[in-house]
């Protein structure tokens, strides 16, 4: 009897969180802004048009930055410049690895470099390559979906399928493993959506990233096709405690940095959205356009994208023929810019 009371108890408080969580985001709706600027969020934004003679860089993706160097992904090759834009040196050369991802190890300064199969090339950072290996890993379906390198360990989002009903369905799973920094695996663990708000949704495979709390934990980050439990979801994950499946890594539908959660879909423009919430002031933007750029005036950022796993650096991109004439260095190639958030 009193195992039962106690049942009884905690799922009343359940209830009642529940509905807390929804009254707070119905009285909250009229704190999402519909319009902003990129002023109301970013401290500072860094213009950095990029210069490599004789190429143009029409395609950048996986922008990272290390000290004074710039890293980033065009059509399969990875490249080096420097924060002025110029190219200092290709790192990958073509026929050795079509670039799918890779990690900055800065205390070694070397890149380690995954292949669209399961090709790991080892480079430093004026090109060379110092070690090639491949990932012990042979099952059906497998595919690397995001990686992140932090304090010496190696996390990958992993996917694998296999078939059921015999072969007319495949079930994919997707999962993390870490590695030491030679890829010997330590731990895998199962990505696990969290329980939020919203009814499970089936997450995008082409936009998993891998992500750091401001607690250290590492998550996954996945957006949804549509913004509408977004907020709900902000103000639930605000309110909850931590209760990731044993074992597990949570996957999140936001960005989460030390202020602010962004989440955006630009995938398809009948479901374009940029979501940004500011958890210090308790607002945010729900956004069909974007961002107003009231630093260039280049029109509306319609995507930032992650620079760091901490969610406090974003870019966003521009060719250089739509930004007015301002950058003619960049008119056959690309503008990035560099969004640093307001703490």
């Amino acid at each position: 009897m009193k195992k039962k009371s106690v049942i009884i108890v905690l799922l009343f408080v359940t209830v009642c969180i529940w509905h807390g969580v929804e009254r707070l985001a119905l009285q909250s709706r009229d704190q999402l802004w519909r319009d902003g600027q990129l002023s109301e969020i970013a401290q500072e934004v860094v213009a950095i048009p990029l210069r490599a003679a004789g190429m143009q860089l029409t395609e950048v993706r996986n922008l990272s930055r290390e000290g004074n160097d710039l890293f980033l992904i065009s059509r399969e090759r990875l490249y080096r410049f420097d924060m002025q834009g110029r190219l200092v040196c290709p790192i990958t050369q073509p026929g050795q690895i079509r670039v799918a991802h890779y990690m900055i190890d800065a205390a070694h300064r070397q890149l380690i470099v995954l292949g669209n199969a399961d090709e790991v090339h080892y480079y430093d950072f004026d090109g060379n390559l110092l070690m090639a290996t491949r990932l012990d890993d042979r099952r059906e379906g497998y595919q690397v979906l995001a990686a992140l390198l932090h304090r010496d360990r190696i996390y990958l989002i992993e996917k694998t399928s296999e078939a059921t009903d015999g072969e007319s369905r495949r079930s994919v799973k997707c999962q993390v493993t870490t590695y030491d920094t030679l890829f010997n695996a330590l731990e895998t663990r199962e990505l696990s959506q969290e329980p939020l708000t919203q009814p499970h949704y089936t997450f995008p495979l082409y936009n998993l990233h891998l992500n750091i709390l401001p607690d250290g934990e590492i998550y996954g980050y996945s957006h949804p096709s549509e913004p509408e439990y977004l907020l709900g979801d902000t103000l639930a994950l605000a309110h909850k405690e931590k209760e990731t499946a044993q074992g597990s890594v949570p996957l999140y539908p936001l960005q989460i940095g030390e202020r602010y959660w962004l989440a955006c879909n630009r995938r398809l423009e009948s479901q374009a959205y940029l979501y940004c919430w500011d958890s210090r002031r308790n607002r945010g933007w729900q956004l069909q356009k974007g961002f107003e750029d009231d630093f260039y005036h280049t029109g509306y950022v319609t995507e930032l994208l992650p620079m760091d796993a901490g969610g406090d650096s974003y870019y966003y991109c521009k060719a250089g023929n739509e930004t007015g004439g301002d950058f003619p260095e960049a008119k056959d190639s690309t503008v990035v810019f560099i969004v640093n958030l307001k703490g």
